[in-house]
């Protein structure tokens, strides 16, 4: 099957997008030849840096190196995804208040979580999803603490998204409660 993927600059702005799948090929009778969408990826110019904006552009996740996949995009349908569909991790693109959503969305990945804590739970992100200040820093500890505790499953897939988030004394927190 052949895959679409995308360039895309930090910014957010789609840059290009080019078929991933250089060996993807067609079945017409009398033999195997190129489908029609399929071109190499060598044969594509991508540029360094955004016309648009002027950002470095993607062309893969820069955590886990998996192409930006591309075809919601290129049926006009969204903008380019937000998280990284192979590891989780939220694009430079990706705003405050998609990461906080995708925060309270992991909850569901926790087996046997209890309306209450659920509840909790979502204030503690609430919590987190505070500008950034000095005078919110203990509550934003104790905000982690509780995601750690009462939702240990969720927690690993939601350490990116923290770190992502934090202020400076949070990140410190985050390393040493992995």
């Amino acid at each position: 099957m052949t895959t679409f993927s995308l360039a895309v600059c930090k910014g957010g702005c789609v840059v290009s997008t080019y078929v991933g799948d250089a060996t993807a090929r067609t079945e017409f009778p009398g033999g195997k030849r190129w489908g029609p969408l399929a071109i190499e990826l060598s044969h594509v110019a991508l540029p360094n840096m955004c016309p648009t904006c002027g950002l470095p552009v993607l062309t893969a996740c820069e955590s886990c190196k998996a192409p930006i996949a591309a075809t919601d995009v290129l049926r006009g349908v969204m903008p380019p995804p937000s998280f990284c569909g192979n590891c989780g991790e939220p694009y430079p693109w990706t705003s405050r208040e998609q990461r906080i959503a995708r925060l309270k969305a992991l909850l569901d990945l926790e087996p046997n979580l209890p309306p209450a804590n659920r509840l909790e739970l979502v204030e503690q992100i609430d919590v987190l999803a505070q500008p950034v200040s000095r005078q919110n820093v203990q509550s934003e500890k104790r905000a982690v603490e509780a995601l750690k505790r009462l939702a240990p499953v969720a927690w690993q897939q939601m350490q990116p998204i923290l770190a992502s988030l934090a202020s400076a004394e949070l990140q410190q927190l985050l390393t040493r409660v992995r």
